[in-house]
């Protein structure tokens, strides 16, 4: 989920799930249906390797630490100003903040890899009632 940082009015929200991509945005009140023969699983390890790789390159530094969801937290910014939030042992991405043209928009992710078989492996993104659908190769 996107969402502004200041009003927490939601920008974006995306799920990956049966070989497709599924994003919302409010604001056009469309649903955008992205067929894919594999799903970006990889991307969460991508977002940790590139908070550790950003840390220790002193691209990022530490501006604090927190706890999030139990675990322990590093709260970083970058010489840019955009401030993420990831766990300190994974380095999994928790949140992220970035300034775009006048805004604020705050990023929050959450990746869970579960068994096809699994009951809340259907679980998709939330009913939204007379968005226009489009589907995308």
């Amino acid at each position: 989920m996107i969402t502004d940082a200041n009003s927490g009015r939601l920008i974006a929200e995306t799920t990956a799930a049966g070989g497709e991509i599924r994003t919302y945005e409010p604001a056009l009140d469309r649903i955008t249906v992205e067929a894919h023969g594999e799903l970006p699983f990889a991307s969460a390890s991508y977002e940790a390797a590139a908070q550790r790789e950003r840390l220790e390159s002193v691209r990022t530094h530490e501006v604090g630490r927190r706890t999030v969801r139990g675990r322990r937290a590093i709260v970083a910014r970058s010489r840019e100003g955009t401030v993420t939030i990831f766990d300190a042992e994974t380095y999994e991405l928790f949140e992220r903040r970035t300034a775009l043209a006048g805004t604020v928009q705050t990023e929050t992710r959450r990746s869970e890899l579960l068994p096809a078989a699994s009951p809340r492996a259907r679980l998709t993104m939330r009913p939204h009632p007379g968005a226009k659908v489009v589907r995308t190769k």
